[in-house]
């Protein structure tokens, strides 16, 4: 029999510290280099939705790297693309500038919205204070039992 000493329970998520502030790496890098390339090639051969690509992944890498939004967020902005965009093929619209214009606000609004959670972690949360005043539980001080 093997007696192995139990592995501590997980944190509970919220009490997870995360790396704040701005994310940039070398897979970022190639994956944006290749976007751009594959963008440019499309938009020389007058695919008339060339525009969708810089659009989606511009926004991704802004949620995901800079502003690092949740995912709920995430998710929530790029049904209201898939709406935007999709009304506005079905009218026969295919230009980026109404779709782009539509969805700034959303863009505005879900970024707003992650800077003034409290969990705020993305760009400039240290120059604002955010998520900083509160001490994160440690795994070795258990809660007293009262």
């Amino acid at each position: 029999m093997n007696a192995k000493s139990p592995s501590p329970a997980p944190l509970p998520p919220s009490t997870v510290r995360r790396a704040g502030g701005f994310r940039f790496s070398l897979t970022d890098a190639l994956v944006l280099t290749a976007a751009t390339v594959l963008t440019v090639w499309l938009w020389r051969r007058e695919f008339v939705l060339w525009w969708a690509l810089p659009l989606v992944l511009g926004h991704f890498f802004l949620f995901c790297n800079v502003f690092l939004v949740r995912r709920w967020l995430e998710i929530l902005w790029a049904l209201s693309f898939l709406v935007n965009a999709g009304l506005h093929l079905l009218q026969g619209d295919t230009g980026w500038w109404p779709v782009a214009g539509i969805q700034l606000p959303f863009t505005v609004g879900v970024v707003t919205w992650e800077i003034l959670s409290p969990g705020y972690h993305g760009i400039g949360s240290r120059s604002v204070g955010a998520n900083t005043a509160k001490p994160f539980p440690s795994r070795e001080a258990p809660p007293e039992n009262r």
